[in-house]
């Protein structure tokens, strides 16, 4: 995909070794913004069924965002506990 931003919004996961996570104010605004999206469209759906659609659409959303304005998705093998 091509990235829309000079400087990657998201890097690389820094806890659970997969992932992206905010690295620029832009990115962490981004995520606050979809997380305020989440919290009220569940105040506003009442249907079980329409909310699972509406957090797949907004996740999918974001997952575009996160792709198209952070670095490139790196996979950082996990190590035994003690292992250098």
């Amino acid at each position: 995909m091509r990235k829309i931003t000079g400087k990657p919004w998201f890097g690389p996961g820094r806890w659970l070794g997969w992932g992206s996570t905010p690295s620029t104010w832009q990115g962490w605004l981004v995520t606050l913004i979809v997380i305020v999206v989440l919290l009220f469209a569940r105040s506003l759906i009442d249907s079980q069924l329409v909310w699972l659609i509406a957090v797949a659409v907004i996740l999918g959303a974001y997952y575009v965002v996160i792709r198209l304005t952070g670095a490139p998705p790196e996979r950082r093998e996990r190590r035994p506990p003690g292992a250098r």
